[in-house]
């Protein structure tokens, strides 16, 4: 099912659950000899958390080399801005959005996901006293510009 087939039955359905809930005996009516298995809950989480893994794994190198040049000084400050990015960034940042797919749909939550860059930006001038740059401000712009382009609606 495409982005686009999701949406219909996003709005046929009223939510994405009952729209997968639907998926299988749309298929069987459609022609579909064997039947739709829905993924479960589980085996989702358990992707998720393997995709998760695997991108820490993945930036293990590139902290090593960093450690290198500029050692990470454990302190109370530094620990807990390691903390609140835990928390915030990976528990509630996805709980939230979560909430929000459910209240605004995946369409529209999923443009929340272009504006990462900007809460760093922003996390970063504020948490760790970065300086704002132009590059900072050209960004953000542009992530902006982006999501106004792809939120309007084209005439049919």
């Amino acid at each position: 099912v495409g982005p686009i087939t999701f949406r219909q039955l996003l709005e046929r359905f009223g939510s994405a659950e009952a729209a997968l809930a639907a998926l299988p005996e749309l298929a069987r009516r459609g022609g579909r000899k064997r039947p739709i298995r829905i993924c479960p809950a589980q085996t989702a989480e358990d992707e998720a958390a393997a995709i998760a893994a695997c991108g820490a794994i993945c930036m293990l190198p590139f902290l090593v080399w960093e450690a290198q040049w500029e050692p990470t000084i454990l302190n109370p400050r530094t620990l807990g801005i390691m903390l609140f990015l835990a928390v915030v960034a990976s528990c509630f940042a996805y709980l939230s959005y979560t909430y929000i797919q459910r209240k605004l749909g995946a369409s529209r939550t999923s443009l929340l996901m272009y504006l990462m860059p900007v809460y760093n930006s922003v996390l970063a001038v504020v948490l760790l006293g970065e300086q704002l740059a132009v590059f900072h401000l050209a960004g953000g712009g542009l992530v902006l510009f982006g999501l106004l382009l792809s939120s309007v609606r084209r005439k049919a």
